[in-house]
């Protein structure tokens, strides 16, 4: 029976300042299918993860509490599934915990967003991803994985981190509106990128990775790989410099399609969570 608690250990409830939620939401993939499967996926991998982080030099888990909650139902009605997610997440940030939520599509991180800028005011979102996601509708759909920041940037000021992948239209949307974005080619060419991200960011930043932000020769398994992503030292580097200069209020990993072939990809994304989970609890902030 796999464990599905998070590092295969949970604090209680009551005792925990960080809580997992497992969103297994898949309505609108659109090339490999299998996000519904990444919460499980990821939780089994965690089992594997070392406690102990080197940079921050202590066992973080131990110091915080991390309590894994049950997966919320993605039964239903697309609207009627992103309102349980705002009201669960919106519950949960209400008794003053830490929501790290596991996707899922990249739908799941709009309720969420919202959810947060209810409690969080200048709310910035932070969002690592191969896409722009900037599409008003896809295939027929408003809430398509295609149009998460699109929805997002009604809510919080965005900044869109690794993109490679997006539409002339998006494009034009991008200049339009001047949305802060870094696509993945200009960071590999600047070596002070993470300061200009920076200074896009307000005081309080709810972060996004959609995990085919990083390269898929490190990430793999996910819903659409792109080459030329972020490599492991960029991805935490910028988690790592967003924790010590702002704070870090909640953040969503999405969008693992896990495959019994690849599943280091599974690993990574644990061991991605628990770094990230790391540098905001031993931060400065």
């Amino acid at each position: 029976m796999i464990n599905t608690a998070f590092l295969a250990d949970q604090t209680p409830f009551a005792e925990s300042k960080i809580v997992i939620l497992p969103i297994p939401y898949e309505k609108t993939t659109s090339y490999i299918h299998g996000t519904a499967l990444a919460p499980r996926a990821i939780l089994h991998a965690s089992r594997e993860v070392e406690f102990y982080d080197e940079e921050a030099d202590a066992e973080v888990f131990y110091k915080t509490g991390i309590h894994t909650l049950p997966q919320i139902p993605c039964n239903g009605k697309t609207e009627q599934i992103l309102k349980r997610i705002e009201s669960t997440a919106e519950k949960h940030i209400k008794k003053n915990k830490f929501l790290v939520s596991i996707g899922g599509e990249h739908t799941i991180t709009y309720p969420l967003v919202k959810a947060h800028s209810k409690h969080f005011k200048n709310l910035s979102v932070l969002i690592i991803d191969a896409h722009a996601d900037l599409r008003s509708e896809y295939q027929g759909s408003p809430f398509s994985h295609a149009c998460a920041a699109y929805l997002i940037r009604n809510i919080a000021n965005i900044t869109l981190t690794g993109i490679r992948a997006y539409s002339e239209a998006e494009a034009q949307l991008i200049k339009r509106e001047r949305i802060n974005t870094f696509p993945s080619f200009r960071i590999h060419r600047n070596r002070k990128w993470i300061d200009d991200v920076l200074h896009t960011l307000t005081e309080n930043v709810y972060v996004s990775v959609d995990l085919d932000g990083i390269d898929p020769s490190l990430m793999p398994s996910v819903g659409t790989p792109v080459p030329g992503g972020l490599t492991w030292e960029e991805a935490t580097n910028l988690l790592r410099r967003v924790s010590e200069k702002k704070l870090i209020v909640g953040m969503d990993f999405v969008e693992l399609c896990p495959s019994k072939y690849l599943s280091y990809s599974d690993f990574t994304a644990a061991k991605l969570i628990y770094k990230a989970i790391c540098y905001v609890f031993s931060g400065k902030k």
